[in-house]
């Protein structure tokens, strides 16, 4: 099933989306990490030590822990819904727009996978691989052609 030329999802719209998912994202992220920090800090100071004992040590590997957990929930979010049914984050459903592959199909999850890490990349050269959607004939990134994925409009549910 192929993909009209009309319906392929702009820069803008795409970056609202983006920008939605950022926000319930780091939503979720903050109420996880301050739940960790509470357990952290009531561990420490359940042992009877003194937060100044632990002043070195915790922030580097807590630090770490956060970005990692940030990371895995990023990639999960991303990966599993795109490949889900709604073919979709909330954010791109909310702007009714969805990700299939080349030919109009719902993304494997391997495939999805792949698609989130190629978003590195793009990131990584300055964000050029997402300005790449405003000059591709079918508005895709560096990331949806390494992945072989099309993000397109999808009429209102």
């Amino acid at each position: 099933m192929a993909v009209p030329a009309s319906t392929y999802a702009g820069f803008w719209r795409r970056l609202a989306a983006f920008l939605l998912d950022t926000l319930i994202g780091g939503a979720a992220w903050s109420a996880l990490v301050s739940a960790i920090t509470l357990v952290v800090l009531g561990v420490l100071l359940g042992t009877g030590s003194t937060l100044e004992n632990y002043s070195s040590s915790v922030p580097g590997w807590l630090s770490w822990t956060f970005y990692g957990v940030g990371l895995a929930m990023t990639w999960l979010y991303y990966t599993l819904l795109e490949a889900s049914r709604w073919q979709a984050t909330i954010g791109k459903r909310a702007l009714h727009i969805q990700v299939t592959d080349g030919a109009g199909a719902r993304l494997t999850w391997l495939r999805a996978n792949g698609r989130y890490w190629a978003k590195l990349l793009s990131f990584l050269i300055l964000g050029i691989g997402f300005l790449m959607i405003l000059f591709t004939e079918r508005r895709q990134g560096l990331h949806d052609l390494i992945a072989g994925t099309l993000v397109s409009r999808r009429p209102p549910s």
